[in-house]
């Protein structure tokens, strides 16, 4: 969603967003796992792919604040 953004702060909160919707995700997602809705394959897979999500989104935070002034 951020990439349609014009100004980097504006990014940035978009970014930031997307990182506290991920967090929740993940969270569900040890709920579930907890509740024996996931398998543990099903879930480590998952959980790998949110952890790299989880990489991408702070490297275009940490590119993003070298714009801000």
């Amino acid at each position: 969603e951020g990439f349609s953004r014009q100004g980097y702060k504006e990014k940035l909160q978009f970014y930031y967003m997307a990182l506290g919707s991920l967090t929740e995700s993940q969270n569900q997602l040890l709920i579930a796992k907890d509740l024996n809705y996931l398998e543990q394959i099903e879930f480590n897979k998952i959980a790998k792919q949110s952890i790299s999500v989880h990489k991408l989104l702070n490297g275009f935070v940490a590119k993003t604040k070298t714009f801000v002034k």
